[in-house]
């Protein structure tokens, strides 16, 4: 729940049990919500806020001195770089359906409302006259009519294409020019980080969570004085007119927004709150989700739940069912967590090590082999390669001798890890025949 009313509501149904709840802070205007059943839910029910970003944060806090008596975790938003990125057809399609054409244009996603500060943004193209670009605005909102008759009156080209399907929107972010945001009070700015993942370079208001999101020091997105129109008119301008700079300025957006806002971040955040108030049992429930990233999330989640990792993965794994027991282990290789552990194998922490070393046993043990025999074929560390083998020859799995037969006659591999294989083999032939010699 991310809104005050929400909280309301929680607060009066769960008020008097042990039912733990969470608000999302998501609250634009000036001065926090503090009326009387906010404050009640501070002093009973609420066990921890989440902000969007830290600069809200920080400044909610500071100015609400009720609220600092609940704990508080940022978590930004999350955008899915494999959907939302470049896409040439997806542009063209956009071009010839919005009638654009060729021209340059520039675009503005968000709710036709007081808060985004579309107003500052026709001045703004005012002020351009004849080299203001043409701008499509997708949204609804109250102050459709309103704007709608403003930018009539300017005389300004803009086209009113209201809410659109995310194909769609892929397409308009990809063609686009620019993408601006003048609104400076957004508790995070979801839209301007998806037209970051979609390389575009991004015009925005320096105020609310938005330097958090596009960064401060110029290279991934300007930022410009808010509510000034006179700034954000020249530096459309000079965006327009420097169509190199934006795409390699777009290129940055697209590397940060996929480096520091993914989707799968956001969910390892809020599996790690989950874990915090409901803990174990919900993150092993987490493991039957249908989605990838929520399985990734999870594997996450448990990883982090104590201090020794491997102790939670045993648990998890020895209650699991057979089909549960694949998906844990098929997330802990596909999280990225199964590459960390792999790293850790030749570390100097006798600790670390043997950590990584249980958790990547148990994976193997429970059929999930194939990043660990891509480990043996690929990993540039020889004393990785070498630890691979003995745990892949300890988990006495079935398909072990198999694949180790098949990398022993490549040729591309070093001598040492040929006869680490061969040695492997050897072993594990001599401990399958000495309980039928002893039956016999």
């Amino acid at each position: 729940m991310d809104r005050a009313h929400d909280l309301r509501v929680a607060t009066l149904a769960t008020l008097g049990t042990r039912v733990p709840v969470i608000f999302r802070y998501n609250h634009f205007r000036e001065r926090p919500p503090s009326d009387a059943l906010i404050r009640v839910a501070y002093r009973t029910t609420l066990r921890e806020q989440i902000f969007l970003s830290s600069v809200g944060r920080e400044g909610v806090l500071a100015k609400t001195p009720f609220m600092r008596r609940v704990a508080a975790t940022t978590i930004h938003e999350g955008v899915d770089a494999a959907a939302f990125r470049p896409n040439r057809r997806a542009a063209t399609e956009f071009r010839r359906g919005a009638g654009v054409g060729n021209r340059p244009f520039l675009l503005a996603v968000g709710a036709l409302s007081p808060e985004k500060r579309y107003e500052v943004l026709f001045s703004a193209l005012r002020l351009m006259r004849h080299r203001a670009p043409h701008l499509v605005i997708f949204g609804e909102g109250p102050q459709e009519r309103e704007l709608r008759v403003k930018a009539a009156q300017l005389r300004l080209d803009v086209s009113f294409l209201g809410r659109v399907p995310r194909a769609q929107l892929v397409g308009a972010y990809s063609a686009c020019s620019a993408f601006v945001h003048p609104g400076c009070v957004e508790t995070f700015g979801l839209a301007v980080l998806e037209a970051m993942a979609c390389a575009r370079p991004v015009i925005a208001s320096a105020g609310g969570a938005l330097p958090e999101v596009i960064g401060r020091d110029g290279t991934c997105g300007t930022l410009v004085v808010p509510n000034s129109a006179w700034d954000l008119a020249g530096t459309i301008a000079r965006v327009i007119a420097e169509p190199e700079n934006a795409a390699r300025q777009g290129i940055r957006a697209r590397e940060r927004a996929s480096r520091q806002f993914s989707v799968a971040s956001m969910h390892r955040g809020y599996a790690q709150l989950a874990a915090r108030h409901t803990g174990y049992r919900l993150i092993t429930g987490a493991f039957d989700d249908s989605s990838t990233e929520v399985r990734n999330a999870a594997a996450r989640a448990l990883s982090d739940l104590g201090a020794d990792r491997a102790a939670s993965y045993t648990k998890a794994l020895r209650e699991a069912s057979p089909d549960r027991r694949r998906r844990i282990c098929a997330a802990f290789a596909s999280s990225g967590l199964a590459s960390e552990a792999i790293n850790c194998l030749a570390g100097e922490s006798r600790e670390v090590t043997y950590d990584a070393f249980t958790i990547l046993f148990l994976m193997a043990k429970a059929g999930e082999v194939k990043p660990l025999i891509e480990t043996i074929e690929n990993h540039v560390d020889l004393a990785v390669r070498l630890a691979v083998i003995k745990l892949l020859a300890f988990s006495n799995h079935a398909d072990v001798v198999t694949a180790f037969r098949r990398l022993a006659v490549r040729g591309s591999l070093p001598s040492e890890v040929r006869s680490a294989l061969m040695e492997a083999i050897h072993d594990i032939n001599t401990q399958a025949r000495q309980p039928a010699q002893s039956a016999a």
